[in-house]
């Protein structure tokens, strides 16, 4: 006899986080067909949390109805296993106080693949010298950009660049070698074997770049380099990509904060979140990472503000302080005040995941940056806006374009976005033919 339903033989646990999951706001009709069958599929025999790493990667490396899947398959496959057991670890059960599930399986299949064949030292077949050599750049890697994700990030490109041929010193990589590895396949889980974007070969490249510039002024011994000879870097050009993160206009900025329902907590934390970071232009990480210890009220110039501190992009070991606009300190109170976060410490998340199933009750860790998108683009939906080409650095975007057509000069931009170029800046307003502060923002949206 045909089951009712693909998930009742797991239990009415497993068979309501699967429900809750299928309900999240702004998945499209075909996306949730296809997170239903795979879905179904992959929980066939053993409920989610008998799934091991091993079972999971069989499951994503199985044949389809028409034979061997194919690498989009598998993708998507593994894309839906990873995104359901994240929502997992935050879903609480009716009567229970902890979520259903503690870890993802599905990471840890993901990470076992990519890393299986690389060695544990994967520059052990250099010379002393360029290990060293290598160990020092990474160092000042970190160094520079105050940030460890830096310095691993560094560290993976030249670990596979160098092992991509391990009979070759690193003088005896070509031009041809350097521009043939930075084009090959994506090794991450989102993008497995796919072709790389352009941000990404251009990140490969600039790895390679530094390195070899670094190794032209590293001494084996006085006055005498390590690498003496022309960089097989030389002569590649970087990339330019297709422009992302198009901005909204003024009647799509007002159709957007039209659509957040401040009804509920979730409701004004999404708004409290989405309005700060148009009228601050922050990237979404400095502001997922605030926390409330971050918010202060200061006296300047006779009047009081708020103000907040974070850590920006490549500077994570310096300090930063922007003022917060009036809008944005009524809308967060709003929220905290809604929570019941009044008494929080000052070291939680300013902006916390709620626990399924309890509509006040927060997660002590950050907003996840994919979550935040996924909020974005149903937002978008329901205000009736095709969310293609958006996302949530949209509004930084948007901030930007907004500002510059009101007046505000490109050298002023450049400093709010922490630019550091004015190339970089005038590409957030080359769709617009035309000190501004905040206060340019507050007259033009204060009533959103």
């Amino acid at each position: 006899m045909r089951r009712k339903h693909p998930f009742d033989h797991l239990g009415q646990r497993w068979a309501g986080c699967l429900e809750a999951f299928f309900s999240l706001p702004g998945l499209h009709k075909h996306t949730l067909e296809d997170y239903r069958t795979y879905l179904s599929q992959a929980f066939a025999q053993q409920a989610p949390d008998e799934l091991t790493s091993e079972d999971i990667t069989a499951y994503v490396e199985s044949p389809s109805r028409k034979g061997p899947a194919n690498e989009g398959t598998r993708r998507h496959r593994r894309i839906t296993l990873s995104t359901f057991y994240s929502f997992a670890q935050t879903y609480i059960p009716a009567g229970e106080n902890a979520p259903i599930i503690s870890h993802n399986p599905a990471q840890r299949a993901a990470s076992e693949r990519r890393y299986s064949s690389m060695p544990a030292d994967p520059f052990a077949h250099l010379s002393q010298n360029w290990r060293d050599c290598i160990r020092d750049f990474l160092a000042s890697i970190e160094a520079i950009s105050g940030s460890k994700k830096s310095y691993v990030g560094y560290r993976s490109i030249l670990a596979r660049f160098f092992q991509s041929d391990t009979t070759k010193s690193p003088e005896q990589f070509s031009r041809r070698d350097v521009m043939e590895w930075i084009r090959t396949p994506a090794t991450g889980n989102r993008n497995h074997r796919e072709v790389l974007s352009a941000s990404s070969q251009n990140g490969r490249l600039s790895a390679l770049v530094s390195l070899f510039r670094f190794a032209s002024g590293w001494e084996i011994s006085k006055d005498v380099p390590l690498f003496q000879q022309k960089s097989p870097t030389d002569g590649i050009r970087f990339l330019r990509g297709a422009r992302p993160n198009k901005a909204l206009s003024e009647q799509a900025i007002r159709a957007f904060f039209a659509a957040i329902d401040r009804s509920d907590v979730k409701g004004k934390r999404d708004y409290a979140f989405m309005l700060t970071a148009f009228f601050t232009a922050r990237r979404v990480q400095e502001l997922a990472r605030l926390t409330f210890g971050d918010i202060e009220q200061v006296t300047m110039n006779g009047r009081q503000i708020h103000v907040f501190k974070f850590s920006q992009k490549g500077h994570s070991a310096d300090t930063f302080t922007q003022e917060l606009p009036g809008e944005c300190v009524r809308a967060i109170a709003a929220y905290v005040q809604a929570a019941g976060r009044q008494n929080a410490s000052p070291d939680e998340p300013l902006f916390a995941p709620l626990v399924q199933g309890h509509p006040t009750q927060h997660r002590a860790k950050p907003l996840n940056t994919c979550y935040l998108n996924l909020l974005m683009r149903g937002y978008l939906v329901k205000a009736g806006i095709n969310p293609d080409g958006y996302s949530m650095h949209s509004l930084r975007h948007s901030s930007a374009s907004q500002r510059f057509a009101a007046g505000e000069n490109l050298r002023s931009l450049q400093r709010l976005l922490g630019h550091s170029s004015l190339e970089s800046t005038s590409r957030y307003i080359a769709h617009l033919t035309g000190h501004i502060d905040s206060q340019v923002l507050s007259e033009k949206f204060g009533d959103l």
